[in-house]
């Protein structure tokens, strides 16, 4: 399905294609529209992109995309998963050491071997494989209501 040539005029079809490098229509609209200020961009590429031959040409063209650089969810998703894993291994904590003036891993007052691992790489692709599975979607049984301890209601708020 070749939405673009029939379908489109030169500054969609410029549009669609800024479109796949930031996936932000705001920032789309500004490179293609010199001129334009940045509340005309977000209105304006709030309108394109709610055409459907926009729509449809944007979908052809990260679908084309994804065909030639052979990236898929599995692929995205498996990449997710041995960064998280990766980032939770325990590195040595390495420190110079000048009387043997080579490293040495670092060690507790203890004399315990110190590790590191990277928390917020871990963190970032376990948040990404969470909101892949739906883990903090707003229905999502898991969470409960927030209770404010220690906070007493005043008489205002008991009616509203």
């Amino acid at each position: 399905m070749d939405t673009t040539p029939d379908l489109l005029n030169e500054k969609q079809e410029m549009f669609c294609q800024e479109y796949l490098v930031s996936l932000n229509g705001t920032q789309a609209y500004l490179t293609v529209y010199k001129d334009a200020t940045y509340n005309t961009a977000r209105t304006q590429a709030s309108k394109l992109l709610a055409e459907p031959n926009i729509y449809a040409r944007i979908k052809e063209l990260i679908e084309a995309r994804k065909d030639r650089v052979q990236v898929s969810q599995d692929f995205v998703i498996r990449g997710l998963i041995e960064v998280a894993n990766k980032c939770q291994q325990a590195t040595p904590v390495m420190v110079f050491d000048p009387i043997e003036k080579c490293m040495v891993q670092a060690q507790s007052a203890e004399g315990e071997p110190i590790y590191e691992f990277d928390s917020s790489g871990a963190n970032r692709a376990l948040e990404l494989l969470g909101k892949h599975l739906g883990t903090f979607e707003k229905d999502n049984n898991q969470k409960k209501p927030v209770v404010n301890v220690g906070f007493k209601a005043t008489d205002d708020e008991d009616e509203a």
